[in-house]
């Protein structure tokens, strides 16, 4: 049977407004599949698709993350936007509850710029769940940042392996071969990121540069 997209609308659209986000995921689930939220990601409504990504953010569940990425390329910028945000939901708790608290610690080592407490935290998520993508794209910023650039271009190609539309993790690839100066393949990787996900400015604005530099 087909979803009813009124009652999607009348569920989803009041909780989200009114900031209940664990709410939006547990009323969803109750009602209907991941398959048919997900397949109102190519309905005719903006809004409706809109409130499909966002409410497949909040399910949580892995296998979003294959719809919502074509949601990317969404003429509507807020489709767009709330899928973006969407998968990055998916990715950073789509893991084994083991692997939840050193994941936590190390993204808090990270933002304080504690970088090698961070990559500690971040193996030993890796160790509870050796599938847990985001870890390794973490690691691998961390490692980035660090200045370790082989490390994270080893990582960003294990998250990679792991999920091969992992648009960061492109984009963090091309951050390192621009540090090597490796202008071509860092044209390469931007490229790919950006065939996945066509609105990243910053992105942008790096291969247009680049473009100019290799002509």
């Amino acid at each position: 049977m087909a979803i009813d997209v009124n009652e999607f609308v009348s569920v989803v659209q009041p909780a989200l407004e009114q900031g209940r986000p664990d709410d939006v995921a547990a009323l969803v689930a109750e009602r209907w599949t991941t398959e048919e939220v997900c397949g109102l990601l190519e309905h005719d409504q903006p809004t409706v698709r809109r409130l499909a990504a966002a409410a497949a953010g909040l399910i949580g569940e892995c296998g979003c993350s294959q719809y919502l990425v074509v949601a990317l390329h969404d003429e509507d910028a807020a489709v767009h936007e709330t899928a973006e945000h969407a998968i990055w939901q998916v990715w950073f708790h789509c893991c084994k509850p083991a692997a939840t608290g050193p994941f936590q610690q190390g993204m808090e080592y990270l933002q304080q710029d504690e970088l090698d407490e961070a990559v500690t935290c971040f193996h030993r998520c890796q160790q509870a769940d050796p599938k847990f993508a985001e870890a390794y794209h973490q690691c691998a910023i961390a490692h980035y940042l660090a200045g370790d650039y082989d490390q994270a271009m080893d990582d960003c190609e294990r998250t990679l392996e792991l999920i091969p539309i992992h648009f960061g993790a492109l984009a963090q690839m091309g951050h390192c071969h621009m540090q090597r100066g490796e202008w071509c393949k860092a044209l390469d990787a931007y490229r790919s990121a950006l065939r996945i996900n066509p609105r990243m400015p910053g992105i942008d604005m790096a291969v247009e540069r680049l473009e100019r530099k290799v002509g």
